[in-house]
């Protein structure tokens, strides 16, 4: 028998066996503790600085054991049908529009399932697990013990099924051995979405990297460098303050060109607050003519990670033609070793561009169990058509 105790607006435990469940609306005391070895996207300062990029009430669950921390993991419960497309479990796996394309074979098979897959509104509220940065996976000493595993998510389900949500999902996450284990064994359905493009450097210099890549792609980096140098653009590291105005311009421009909203009061603020909270872990590469800033690559680094998070260019300006890649792949590749930096990530979507240019792809969706009946038979049709397609994009890529 599960009992549950609530305490005020802020926490809510459940206990069973030697486990307790904390669920919070702040971060509990215990989580710089249990997120000492985790990444950069895990850590309080990062969640409070970036957590306006999450959509719903923002909740932080802890489980312990005798009385020590164990796990942790960040979430919120989403009501609304029209949230953000990034954190919309319902438009991510049914529209033929996501952002995370899928194959023709997939789309039609989305499209005969449009009946079963009813309305958005019938999917909400649900709970979504996801650090900002669009990354999930648990915290602490237990990350890899299944007893401790089993313990949250069972409880999480419990917890969700006395809230009466419609779904949860960990998004974002990958497939990872013992976590799968236990997630498919509490119901979980695996549902691939987008892969993550990580950039593994070995010691040398950028001729080695070059190496790397196939020839028609060696030949193409060199003559758009050789193009640019003609120009007499010139790409270097730039400090972030005095450059800010500049870059939100050219951030809001990003948004645009990908049918975002825009609001630079927002965008600047998300500057600033990264200048004061992560100004040592920043490193900016940004394509210049003259004193006019063309386009930015905004970095952060996390030990010997390098995580890709802002850009912007001047996207009409055709000088600005071939600086992403520049501003983004053959700067950061060229000055890494100097910052310690042996791993480049550059997030999810636009695969096909980042495998070009060396990066190792890896499966990234969502863990996903339906706590509505009607929703169960239609996320378990969704989650096979997505792994048929992942197969046929992994097939792709090796034969391409």
């Amino acid at each position: 028998m599960i009992a549950i105790e609530r305490k005020g607006r802020r926490k809510s435990w459940m206990t069973a066996g030697n486990y307790t469940l904390k669920v919070n609306s702040a971060a509990p005391d215990e989580w710089s503790q249990l997120s000492e070895q985790a990444s950069l996207f895990a850590q309080k300062m990062w969640i409070d600085t970036m957590g306006e990029r999450i959509e719903g009430k923002k909740l932080w669950w802890t489980i312990s054991r005798a009385e020590k921390s164990r796990l942790g993991l960040f979430g919120s419960v989403v009501d609304n049908p029209n949230a953000y497309e990034l954190q919309n479990v319902h438009t991510l796996l049914t529209s033929t529009n996501s952002v995370f394309k899928a194959d023709k074979i997939a789309h039609e098979m989305l499209i005969q399932l449009q009946e079963q897959i009813g309305s958005a509104e019938e999917w909400f509220p649900n709970l979504i697990f996801t650090y900002p940065g669009y990354e999930c996976f648990p915290i602490g000493p237990g990350y890899r013990e299944k007893a401790d595993l089993e313990a949250l998510i069972s409880k999480v389900v419990d917890w969700g099924q006395k809230q009466e949500l419609k779904l949860i999902t960990l998004l974002y996450a990958e497939e990872d051995g013992v976590w799968s284990e236990v997630l498919t064994r509490n119901g979980f359905s695996w549902v691939p979405l987008t892969h993550c493009s990580n950039l593994y450097l070995s010691e040398g210099n950028f001729e080695i990297y070059l190496q790397s890549l196939t020839h028609p792609m060696r030949k193409k980096i060199r003559r758009e460098r050789k193009q640019m140098r003609e120009l007499g653009l010139r790409t270097e590291v730039i400090p972030l303050e005095p450059w800010i105005e500049e870059m939100v311009h050219l951030r809001c421009a990003n948004k645009r060109k990908y049918g975002h909203e825009v609001d630079q009061v927002v965008e600047r603020r998300r500057f600033e607050r990264l200048k004061d909270m992560f100004g040592e872990q920043i490193t900016v590469f940004g394509c210049k003519d003259g004193d006019q800033l063309l386009s930015f690559t905004l970095f952060i680094r996390d030990r010997d990670i390098w995580h890709a998070f802002f850009t912007g260019s001047e996207y009409d300006d055709p000088r600005a033609k071939f600086t992403y890649f520049e501003n983004t792949f053959y700067q950061p590749v060229e000055q890494a070793a100097v910052y310690g930096v042996t791993c480049i990530s550059y997030g999810h979507a636009a695969t096909d561009a980042k495998r070009r240019r060396g990066c190792r792809l890896t499966p990234v969706g969502g863990w996903i169990k339906a706590l509505c009946p009607t929703l169960i038979p239609v996320i378990r049709q969704i989650a096979i058509v997505r792994c048929e397609w992942e197969k046929r994009e992994r097939s792709r890529y090796m034969n391409g």
